[in-house]
Parts: structure tokens; sequence; C-alpha cells
């Protein structure tokens, strides 16, 4: 997952800083025009930062569902193999809490993938049913009622081209970058 601007961060960092709301305001600005910021003199010695490959989340996800029999999503895998990386760096054996705020249903392709069902060739709901039955748990009401949902929009475009196919879309002329 690439989340450049998040708004958990942007609140982080307004705690961090003392709820110095103008100095959070000209970062996110930078955030956003440079795709970077930097900030000094902030306590972060209690925080840990790591970051996952596509190859470790699949681990993470097929490990869990293997060793535990529990189906956890990709954000929550992303956790799952951070926090390996930091019990291995640290040697820290404090309890600890992962806690998943997404249905790993919502990541079904990903998730079916990583413990091993065979995606090809198959849309989205019927990987949904797969997941569902390897893994014995119900797929989540509002997911499963998008199936009989009406596609509202159909549009797919290659990124080079989303610039225009927007413009296109709300009928407007030139868009700043």
């Amino acid at each position: 997952m690439d989340i450049l601007v998040s708004s958990n961060l942007e609140r982080l960092l307004y705690h961090l800083s003392n709820g110095d709301d103008v100095l959070i305001e000209d970062k996110m600005k930078q955030l956003s025009e440079k795709g970077y910021y930097k900030i000094n003199n902030l306590e972060i010695d209690d925080f840990y930062g790591n970051y996952s490959t596509e190859n470790e989340v699949n681990e993470a996800i097929r490990k869990l569902y293997i060793e535990n029999n529990y189906l956890i999503d990709t954000h929550t895998a992303v956790a799952y193999s951070v926090y390996e990386k930091y019990i291995l760096e640290t040697q820290d054996k404090t309890k600890t809490i992962i806690s998943s705020t997404a249905s790993p249903f919502k990541f079904g392709s990903a998730v079916a993938s990583a413990i091993g069902l065979d995606i090809d060739d198959k849309d989205e709901f019927t990987i949904l049913e797969d997941l569902a039955k390897s893994s014995h748990i119900e797929i989540p009401k509002s997911i499963r009622d998008l199936k009989n949902k009406q596609v509202r929009h159909n549009i797919n475009c290659d990124k080079k081209d989303m610039k225009a196919v927007i413009q296109e879309f709300l009928k407007v002329g030139e868009i700043d970058d």
C-alpha cells in the first residue's frame, strides 16, 4: 500500500508538535507540492518504523492462516510483518496487540492468492466465494451485496491518461497538476 497523504500521520504529527497547526499545514502543503517534507525536533524515540514488501505481506497472510487459521487483510499483514522485524531487531518481548481495520474480503484477490487459492481467470466475486469456502468465514454483507449493484462507472485508464479521463468525465478544461 502506498498512502502518501495519510490523515492518521497528519494527526500524529499535530500531537507530536504540541498542536502546531501552522507547522502541520505547511508540511502537508510541502508534501502535496514536493512529495516530501522534513520536521526537526520531534520526540519520536518511542516509535519504530519499517516497511513490508509484497512478498512479505503475502507471507504474513499465509503464515497466520496456516499456523493460526486466522485470515488477515493486506493492511494488517503489513503491520504483522513490520512487527516481526521489530521483534528481531529489538528483542522486545512486550505483549502486543495488532488491531485489524479491514476485512480480508475487501482485498479478496490478494488474500486468496496469498493463501494459495487459484484466482486465474476468475471474477472477483467467484474469488470471494472461494475465499469464504476455504476459510469458513462468511463474506460480509456489505461486500456480498456489491454483486447485485449496478456498475455506475466503468472507465479504466493507465496512470498517464488519468488527467485527460478526469477532464472528460467532469467536462472541464485544463486541470492543474
